[in-house]
């Protein structure tokens, strides 16, 4: 069973990112921009903050056309998620739900799903479920998916994610954060794994891996930081990713390429 101090722990440290940020005014969710595509931002814990702002932000200096949706999976208690799979599966679920209403209305344009921390396991939870449906043939699947120091093990199977995002899947990592080291090792990670986190040394297959999966983990991209990314604002740790400088010049010219053939 889980102390309830690790799961008081995590609501902390939600409380202590959160910070102001608009949320979906213009000009980022307009009908112009809905036309060319939705890219969906999924905060951390501590929901909306400098750090999804900051993501946003350098999507829109790099000039994307796409609306830019920063979404509150967590409400005031994303924390609590990192103890409750189920609860997390069925909120990837209804992020699902939500981008299929986009599509009704706005049929074959892109969609790109990305997620930091806590957000980067849930949108590999959209993607999961993206894919039953594409294996199914009753969806689509993304047109890119990525995961900004996210709260996953590192052996997660990534198998049904690489189906759901079309195989266009990017995480990005670094050794620095200790942060979310101290946090998945003290709770868990949000598959319910304790201690290593992808959002630190970034995904692995495991040994002895079944040739299906080495297949779709081959299409996984992968960016360790590196102290040459600080000129872009990037300083690594938990938040350097969100840096709109190091998204604009790194981030933006990948999904923009996604997104040309959505």
């Amino acid at each position: 069973m889980t102390c309830p101090m690790n799961r008081v722990l995590w609501l902390a440290v939600a409380a202590l990112l959160a910070g102001g940020c608009q949320l979906n005014g213009k000009p980022y969710v307009t009908p112009a921009r809905m036309d060319h595509g939705l890219i969906l931002i999924l905060p951390g814990i501590e929901g909306p903050s400098p750090n999804s702002g900051g993501i946003r932000n350098g999507l829109m200096d790099a000039g994307l056309p796409q609306a830019m949706e920063i979404y509150n999976w967590g409400g005031l208690g994303g924390g609590a998620y990192a103890f409750h799979i189920d609860k997390s599966r069925k909120k990837a679920g209804e992020i699902v739900a939500r981008i299929e209403l986009y599509r009704q209305w706005h049929p074959g344009q892109p969609v790109v799903v990305i997620g930091h921390s806590g957000g980067g396991a849930i949108a590999v939870f959209v993607a999961d479920a993206m894919g039953e449906g594409v294996r199914l043939r009753k969806g689509k699947p993304l047109s890119g998916l990525v995961t900004l120091a996210p709260a996953v093990s590192p052996t997660y199977n990534l198998s049904e994610a690489m189906i759901g995002c079309g195989g266009r899947m990017l995480n990005c990592y670094t050794s620095t954060d200790v942060g979310l080291r101290t946090l998945t090792t003290l709770g868990r990670n949000f598959d319910g794994v304790p201690g290593a986190t992808a959002g630190q040394s970034g995904f692995k297959l495991p040994e002895g891996a079944p040739e299906a999966r080495r297949e779709a983990f081959d299409n996984l991209r992968q960016i360790e930081w590196s102290a040459s990314m600080m000129k872009q604002g990037n300083v690594g740790g938990h938040s350097g990713w969100t840096s709109p400088k190091w998204v604009a010049k790194e981030l933006a010219p990948i999904i923009r390429q996604w997104t040309a053939t959505p």
